[in-house]
């Protein structure tokens, strides 16, 4: 696994599995309660807000299931991680100029949706592709 020859595939996967953890998708799903307090919201809905993330969360997955052969698996990340900057950009505006709540949760729900449906499942498939077949349960 540590050969020059497969270093750079090595590498590659590192590089995609820590970006797809790192863009913020499970501290969504953890401080969602916490998140939507702040922005406005009624503490007494927060775990009705949570089970709505759960549900974009499970039919986005399938859309990524149903698409990834059709679109391409490096245009889903590609885009994937555009749309993820931008939503997670104009979340941060929310906060900063104090926007109704309902624009954060438009925006957290847009972000789930974005991350359900390209970079989630799509790291898991590409990683379990690019290793040589003697490195991929080694390198996984």
């Amino acid at each position: 696994m540590f050969k020059k020859d497969v270093w750079p595939i090595i590498f590659m996967g590192i590089i995609v599995a820590v970006f797809s953890q790192a863009v913020g998708q499970n501290s969504l799903f953890s401080y969602a309660p916490v998140i939507f307090k702040q922005a406005g919201m009624a503490r007494d809905t927060a775990f009705l807000q949570s089970i709505i993330l759960s549900v974009i969360n499970f039919i986005f997955t399938f859309i990524a299931i149903f698409t990834i052969d059709k679109i391409g698996r490096r245009t889903l990340l590609l885009y994937g991680a555009m749309l993820l900057c931008l939503d997670a950009a104009a979340l941060a505006l929310c906060f900063y100029i104090n926007a109704p709540g309902y624009y954060t949760l438009i925006f957290v729900l847009g972000f789930i949706a974005i991350y359900a449906a390209t970079l989630g499942p799509v790291t898991w498939v590409l990683l379990s592709e690019i290793f040589p077949n003697r490195l991929r349960g080694n390198a996984m």
